[in-house]
């Protein structure tokens, strides 16, 4: 399991040398990190699909919701690829060849308490076994690009976590 403390920020970007924070540290000037694997596949039209997971109902955030295939946030001492592995074998049992992990960037998103940097990276399916390991997901589903598209216009309409 990982360690409980989440790795601290600054506003650029750049984590603060052995500085973590547990949830009840976080404040309006805190920043912390998440890392995003997005797992897509070709799919038999020529276009793509993308793994969302359906959180489970006993979990503190979003319950019932469905997320991208897996994320959480970058522990202390971590690197958010690091996290994002992690997530990935956590999550959804998948252990991820960093060779084929892509980075697609960063986004700033500030929340009501907190701010943070989301690290985006998608990696392309090959038919890899896949297990909802830690319990966090309860259903995985393979949804097309275009539809997956459609649900983040309106992601309350379809219980997507925004």
């Amino acid at each position: 399991m990982h360690n409980d403390l989440w790795q601290s920020y600054r506003p650029n970007g750049v984590p603060k040398q052995g500085e973590g924070l547990t949830r009840k540290d976080l404040t309006k000037d805190t920043i912390v990190a998440a890392a995003h694997v997005w797992l897509w596949r070709r799919n038999s039209d020529g276009g793509c699909d993308v793994l969302l997971q359906r959180r489970a109902d006993q979990v503190k955030n979003w319950p019932g919701y469905w997320d991208i295939s897996a994320a959480g946030h970058v522990s202390l001492g971590e690197t958010p690829l690091d996290a994002a592995l992690r997530e990935a074998q956590e999550e959804i049992g998948m252990t991820l060849n960093t060779s084929r992990v892509k980075f697609i960037g960063s986004l700033p998103k500030r929340k009501s308490a907190y701010s943070e940097f989301h690290f985006i990276y998608t990696y392309e399916y090959n038919d890899e076994p896949l297990d909802m390991v830690d319990g966090e997901a309860a259903a995985l589903r393979w949804v097309p690009y275009d539809t997956f598209r459609q649900m983040i216009e309106q992601p309350e309409d379809v219980m997507l976590v925004p």
